[in-house]
Formats: C-alpha cells, sequence, structure tokens
C-alpha cells in the first residue's frame, strides 16, 4: 500500500468539495423565490389563489420598474376578481393605475370591483372614464346605471339586514 502524502489529499478534499458544490448548485438555483413566470402559469392553469400570491411576491420585490410594477397590479387584481376577493381586486386595480398600466380594460375592471364593493361613487367616476374611451359598451352603461341607482337615496329602503343570532 502507497502511503498518500499530505498534498495529495488535499487535491482529493478540494476536487470533492468542488464536486459537491457543482451537484448542490441547480438545486439552489431551482428553490429560488417566486418568478412572474410561475404565477403566470398559475393563472393559466385557473389556480388564482396561488397565483394572487406570488404574484404579490414579485410584486414586493419589484421596486424601480413601474411597468412591470403596473402590469403584476393588474394580473393580481385579475385573480382576486376571479375569486371574488373585490375589495382586494380594487386596491390592485388602482395600483395598476397609479404605475400607468395601459390596458384598456383597467378602468372597466376597477368600477366593477368598486361597484360589488359598495363603493358607488368612484365606481361612477371609473364607469365614465372606460365610457369615454368604449361608449358603446353596453355592459359598462349597465353597469354605470346601476352605480347611479346606488347612490340615489330614494332608492334606498328603510330595512336594515343584521345577522342572526343563533
Amino acid at each position: 500500500m502507497s502511503r498518500r502524502t499530505e498534498k495529495e489529499m488535499k487535491q482529493n478534499n478540494r476536487a470533492l468539495l468542488y464536486l459537491l458544490a457543482l451537484t448542490l448548485m441547480p438545486l439552489l438555483v431551482a428553490c429560488g423565490g417566486a418568478k412572474l413566470a410561475t404565477a403566470d402559469e398559475q393563472m393559466a392553469r385557473g389556480e388564482y389563489y396561488d397565483a394572487a400570491k406570488t404574484y404579490r411576491k414579485v410584486y414586493n420585490k419589484t421596486k424601480d420598474d413601474r411597468e412591470l410594477r403596473g402590469q403584476i397590479a393588474f394580473k393580481m387584481g385579475e385573480c382576486h376578481r376571479r375569486l371574488s376577493q373585490s375589495a382586494r381586486a380594487s386596491a390592485a386595480y388602482q395600483n395598476a393605475v397609479r404605475y400607468g398600466y395601459g390596458d384598456s380594460l383597467l378602468n372597466l375592471r376597477l368600477a366593477e370591483s368598486l361597484h360589488a364593493e359598495g363603493k358607488y361613487a368612484p365606481a361612477v367616476k371609473a364607469y365614465e372614464a372606460y365610457l369615454a374611451e368604449h361608449p358603446a359598451d353596453v355592459k359598462a352603461r349597465n353597469g354605470l346605471a346601476g352605480a347611479k341607482m346606488g347612490l340615489d337615496k330614494k332608492m334606498r329602503t328603510r330595512y336594515v339586514v343584521r345577522n342572526a343570532k343563533l
């Protein structure tokens, strides 16, 4: 048996260390944080709750790119809209408006979510902004009429709905 020298042992240990690092590196990269492509795939599969969480993580990571932040906010609003979470959807749509996202449906989606929340005055403004660009849209006209009815005090009743005590 030949005895290894100390120098040969160090070289073998380095080689093993490099080999170990090279094999573990792809695993560490695969465990990375949230990505926009992942959220888009989740949304395409119909996993709106998971997609909204992933969009939120990506949105919080993106600080400087205003255009990308607006796009992410709009997609996050779409996820919340499909989950019938109108408060979260309207907050996300308002962030998209603030960052100057240019989707033509943004004002309509914002108006619908505000309308569902019971915030009729801002919903009327959003419907009117959408109708300024798309005057023939029947859905927006009906929504505007409904929001205006919600503002009308004559249409309100004296009935109060309360939760039943069980």
